[in-house]
């Protein structure tokens, strides 16, 4: 199953708002698996955007510019 557009924004908004949280305590905030929030957030760090651009962009622009159409729920 992949990961709605909505579930990968909570984590991205989480990553930045703490990046010192785990992967764990934001899977257990969003009830999603560590490893699937452990992809999303190396998909973020990978990004050049700040969370400032990510946040404005459109569901379809985030998927391409993140590349996540194929994230998967754990």
């Amino acid at each position: 199953m992949r990961l709605p557009v909505h579930l990968q924004r909570e984590i991205a908004r989480l990553h930045y708002y703490d990046s010192s949280q785990s992967s764990r305590a934001i899977g257990r905030i969003l009830d999603i698996a560590p490893n699937t929030v452990g992809a999303m957030r190396a998909t973020l760090k990978k990004c050049p955007r700040p969370w400032g651009e990510l946040e404005l962009l459109d569901d379809d622009e985030w998927r391409r510019v993140l590349g996540t159409n194929n994230l998967s729920i754990a």
